[in-house]
């Protein structure tokens, strides 16, 4: 048993380095910060919202923190106080 918990304990250990590197994805530019309203069917206003765009696809949108996370970006526009 206590090999079997050492050996858990020795995975875990190794898989949480990997998860906290993870690298971003890079995307042409990021919106950053405004607030969005979708232009989906439900209609969703997003405060603080931002959006990653890729060539001439939107390929996100979301919260600021999420987004951040998972996309970089060297171009980007601040939209705080903007719609």
């Amino acid at each position: 048993m206590e090999k079997l918990l050492l050996l858990v304990f020795i995975f875990a250990a190794l898989a949480l380095p990997q998860t906290a590197t993870a690298q971003r994805e890079t995307v042409d530019l990021i919106v950053l910060g405004g607030t969005i309203v979708t232009m989906d069917a439900e209609k969703r206003v997003i405060k603080n919202g931002s959006i990653a765009v890729k060539g001439d696809s939107i390929v996100a949108v979301g919260k600021s923190g999420p987004i951040s996370k998972k996309y970089k970006s060297r171009r980007k526009v601040y939209a705080r106080n903007k719609v």
